[in-house]
C-alpha cells in the first residue's frame, strides 16, 4: 500500500530529475516538457502535503498550478518561438556536460549545507523537501546565468519560481486565495513581460540572444 510518505519521495524525486532535465536540455520541446512535468510534480505534492495536514481545500494551488504552469505557459512559449522564427535548438554558454556537472555539484553542495543545519528546520517540515526547494532555487538561478538565449532564461527564472512555490507549500501549506492569486498572477505577468523582451531582441538582433545586449549601440 503506498502511504502519504512514499509519495512525497517519489514526487520530490520526480521534481529533481524534471528540473535537471530541464537545465540540460537544449531543444525547447524537450525544456517545455521538463518543466511542465516538474510543475505536475509540483501540484501533486501540494495535494499530498495538504491531505497530510487536513487542509479543508487542497486542490486550489494544484489546479492553478495544472493551469498556468504545465499547459498555458508552455503552450505560449512555444507558440511565442514558433511565431517570432526562433530557433528551437537553444543556447548555452558551456556544453551539456558541463551543465550536468554544475547541477550535480550543486546538488552536493545543497545536501551537505543541508545536513549541517537540519537541526534549526522546524519539525513540522521535513528537511529534504527544503533541501530540494533550495535546490530548484540555485538550479533556476544557475540556468539564467549559463544560458545565453531569452527562452532559456525564462525557464530558468521560472523554475527558480517553482522552488520559492514549494518552500510555500511545506512550510504554509495553503496559503489564503487572495495571495495565491497575486502570486500566480506575478507569474503570468512576468512571463508576458519577458515575452516582450524576447520579441524586441528578436526584431532588433534576429536572434533570442542574451549575450548581443552586452554591445553598446548608438
Amino acid at each position: 500500500m503506498i502511504t502519504l510518505s512514499s509519495l512525497h519521495n517519489v514526487l520530490v524525486g520526480g521534481l529533481i530529475g524534471a528540473a535537471v532535465l530541464t537545465t540540460v536540455s537544449f531543444r525547447l520541446r524537450a525544456m517545455l516538457r521538463a518543466y511542465a512535468l516538474s510543475a505536475i510534480c509540483l501540484a501533486l505534492l501540494s495535494v499530498s502535503v495538504g491531505l497530510r495536514q487536513g487542509l479543508e481545500d487542497p486542490f486550489a494551488f494544484a489546479v492553478a498550478t495544472m493551469l498556468l504552469k504545465v499547459i498555458a505557459i508552455p503552450a505560449f512559449l512555444y507558440s511565442l518561438a514558433r511565431h517570432t522564427g526562433a530557433p528551437l535548438r537553444l543556447q548555452s554558454f558551456v556544453r551539456a556536460a558541463t551543465t550536468l556537472f554544475v547541477a550535480g555539484l550543486l546538488g552536493a553542495i545543497t545536501f551537505f549545507v543541508s545536513s549541517r543545519t537540519a537541526s534549526y528546520v522546524p519539525s513540522s517540515i521535513p528537511p529534504s523537501f527544503l533541501t530540494i526547494a533550495i535546490y530548484l532555487i540555485l538550479l533556476g538561478f544557475t540556468m539564467m546565468i549559463l544560458r545565453r538565449d531569452i527562452l532559456s532564461q525564462m525557464i530558468g527564472f521560472l523554475t527558480l519560481e517553482n522552488g520559492i512555490s514549494m518552500i510555500s507549500v511545506i512550510t504554509v501549506g495553503s496559503l489564503p486565495l487572495f495571495i495565491e492569486v497575486g502570486v500566480f498572477s506575478a507569474v503570468a505577468m512576468s512571463t508576458i513581460v519577458m515575452s516582450h523582451l524576447f520579441r524586441r531582441i528578436q526584431e532588433a538582433y534576429g536572434a533570442p540572444d542574451s549575450s548581443l545586449l552586452r554591445e553598446l549601440v548608438e
